[in-house]
């Protein structure tokens, strides 16, 4: 190889490095971090939960949940029987009775 060739390599190599270096640079000042960076580009990892939405689901849910129970206990059926669905409820989401009331509890972490 002659030295006209080894420059181009070198120059081929340095050029790579300075956007490799630029491109670096671009990730960490929006994302973070390399990890982060591919965690959000490739779409890994768990998202946050909009707790603001789960709230009102939950919260509608259980309006709905109270109405059903509430027409049952009126009922002049004797074997009156009701359906109640907890899809509106998450995790975050708890039910608590005592002998008078019902509550609908937030119980994030």
């Amino acid at each position: 190889m002659n030295n006209n060739a080894q420059l181009k390599t070198i120059g081929k190599i340095i050029l790579i490095l300075v956007v490799l270096a630029i491109l670096h640079a671009f990730i960490y000042s929006k994302y973070g971090s390399i990890g982060e960076a591919l965690k959000k580009i490739f779409d890994l990892g768990e998202e946050e939960p909009d707790y603001h939405v789960l709230n009102e689901q939950a919260q509608k849910g259980f309006s709905v949940m109270l109405n059903d129970i509430d027409k049952c206990l009126k009922s002049k059926q004797a074997e009156c029987g009701c359906y109640i669905s907890f899809s509106s409820f998450s995790q975050t989401h708890a039910i608590k009775t005592d002998s008078k009331k019902i509550y609908l509890l937030n119980v994030k972490n």
